[in-house]
């Protein structure tokens, strides 16, 4: 060991350039790196989860949702955000491969109540807080589910991330001092 250390510190140049060009065959390759974190992903085939969550999938579709985030550093239970969300809703229940009856926002959750009272439930639920809206209030979230018809690789797929990012533009042109963010395994 003592030899080959006298070895590498006699030729460190050397060793020194071949690593460097050893990181940088490395990191040429950084642009190909994606990562999927999926559920499928995730979890070997023969795993009892991932085999039931295949099963659940094949009877009821795809569990895969569209999320969109609303974040108001004023705070969410406001009338643009109410607005906002209503005009989100709307839209993605006539995006193709949205379930549109399934769609939920912090205003379906809580069944047409006053602004008002809207706040005070959410803050109480302990279902709704923390998941449909965040921890500080500046931060609200619409799921929508995608259709099972919806694979991948599909072209279905391409067209509904367009749809959605274009919605998302569209709606952010109208909320300026709004942060819309969309996110969601499609996307």
């Amino acid at each position: 060991m003592k030899r080959l250390t006298e070895k590498l510190i006699s030729h460190r140049k050397i060793v020194l350039f071949a690593g460097i060009i050893i990181t940088l065959l490395w990191a040429t390759q950084l642009i190909n790196l994606r990562i999927d974190s999926s559920f499928s992903t995730v979890l070997p085939e023969t795993d009892p989860d991932y085999l039931f969550n295949k099963k659940v999938e094949k009877e009821f579709g795809s569990s895969d949702e569209l999320f969109f985030l609303i974040r108001n550093n004023q705070g969410i239970f406001t009338e643009q955000v109410t607005e906002c969300i209503k005009e989100i809703s709307n839209s993605l229940a006539n995006l193709e491969y949205v379930g549109s009856e399934n769609i939920i926002s912090m205003l379906t959750l809580a069944e047409n109540k006053p602004l008002n009272e809207i706040a005070e439930f959410m803050r109480n639920d302990p279902l709704a807080s923390g998941t449909l809206i965040n921890s500080d209030k500046t931060t609200t979230m619409i799921i929508a589910p995608v259709s099972g018809e919806v694979g991948l690789s599909d072209t279905a797929l391409k067209k509904l991330v367009d749809n959605a990012y274009a919605l998302r533009n569209d709606i952010a042109e109208k909320y300026p001092d709004l942060e819309i963010i969309i996110s969601g395994h499609p996307v």
